[in-house]
Parts: C-alpha cells; structure tokens; sequence
C-alpha cells in the first residue's frame, strides 16, 4: 500500500528490501532470473507475494530496486536465544558466554555480508537510474563450520560439532555479478575483517564495557530484553 501510494509521488528511487530466502529450492549459484517457487517458510512466501505485488509497479516507470539480501551481519546486530536465533551473532555469544559454539550442520553453506558492505550498496542502488531485482551478498558459499571456527579463534573458545540436521536448505549463494555491474559495487570486507569487527564489539556488549553499547531494535524484542539476555 506505502509503495503505490508513493506511485503518484515525485519519488526518486523506493528500496524494498527482500532476502536470499526466495530461492530457497533453486539451483545454484542464486540468479535474480530464477522464478520463485512455493516456499514452506512463511518469511518467505511474505517476501516473494510482497516483490509480486511491487512488480506490478514496474511497467508503470515507478523508480523501485528490490535488494534480496543474503546474510547480513555486523556490529549492532541483536543476538535472540529463541526458536530461530540469528547465526552469527549466537556463535559470537556462545563463544564469549559459554567458551563453546554448538553447531548443529557444519556443512551448509551461506553467504555472508558485512553491513557497511550493505549500506554502500543501498546508497549507491538510491542514485541508481536502475529499476528491478539485484541480488546482494558477497557471492562466496562459507561453510557454517568454517564461520564457527574463526569465531572461536577470536574469542578463544571451543567449537562442539553435533552433526544434526538443521532446518533449511543446505546451500544458499548468490550470483552477485548483475549488482557489481548496475552498481559499480563489490563487497569490499573480508570474512575474517568483519568477524573480527563483530567479535571486538560483541566483546563490549556481553563481557561489561563503560560505554553504552546500542543494539538494534526489534519488531520482536525490546532493546532492553536483549541486553539482559547478553548479560546473564
């Protein structure tokens, strides 16, 4: 409803921000040509129907760039010790609080971006003269074991694999030439850059610090929630 009534605006340029969860099911590497198939999760199918709807706005000139954005992490980011916590950020307070990551699958596959990667991308996808679909990771398939081990490294703890299924699709990369080339961007921070970035300021949040450490809100939990949640 926001977007078509921003349709007989004067808009310069909308983002709808959608995510890799779309192609779930679909062959690799993950191509913005890709139809998206039915998908059981229901985050998705709310992405999937809403980029439907938006479409549909395309022909009518309306300047909109939909970014499906892989797995984005960074300082900042919340940790939820609920039914689906985010990857990154839970290893990172296993490791500080517990001094042991429990990884369930080592072997799937994602792809991880780097928030200041992302938000160069959005500034540069505003100033676009672009309209449509751009995938936005890093284009690199890591495996969840491999992030496990590197975070334990910087924090010094001690990585259980439990070799358990885990939920979703075993592999999840993105095919990021169409966004390097609409957006003369690539990511520019290396795995190890941006966990170590992470980790130091995780470190701050979980372990005590005199500084107030933010961490982003939430349509789920309340900001306060979560830094109880850190600190016990």
């Amino acid at each position: 409803r926001l977007f078509s009534k921003l349709k007989n605006k004067q808009v310069k340029k909308a983002i709808f921000m959608s995510s890799i969860v779309v192609y779930e099911g679909s062959p690799h590497p993950l191509s913005e040509n890709f139809p998206l198939e039915n998908n059981p999760s229901l985050y998705a199918k709310s992405k999937i129907e809403a980029e439907r709807s938006l479409n549909a706005l395309l022909p009518d000139n309306f300047p909109l760039i939909t970014l499906r954005l892989a797995n984005s992490y960074g300082p900042h980011q919340q940790w939820r010790d609920e039914e689906i916590p985010t990857l990154i950020p839970e290893f990172i307070s296993e490791a500080l609080r517990k001094k042991t990551i429990e990884v369930l699958d080592h072997t799937q596959k994602r792809d991880f971006i780097y928030i200041k990667d992302v938000c160069e991308a959005i500034i540069k996808a505003l100033k676009s003269e672009f309209n449509g679909t751009l995938n936005l990771g890093s284009g690199i398939g890591r495996d969840i074991g491999d992030i496990a081990q590197v975070i334990s490294e910087l924090a010094k703890a001690n990585v259980n694999y439990l070799n358990q299924k885990s939920y979703g699709a075993q592999e999840l990369v993105m095919d990021i030439s169409k966004a390097q080339k609409v957006l003369n961007w690539s990511p520019s921070t290396s795995i190890n850059e941006g966990l170590l970035n992470t980790v130091e300021y995780y470190k701050k949040a979980i372990l005590g610090s005199n500084i107030a450490i933010p961490l982003m809100k939430s349509t789920f939990y309340k900001e306060d929630e979560i830094k109880e949640k850190l600190s016990s």
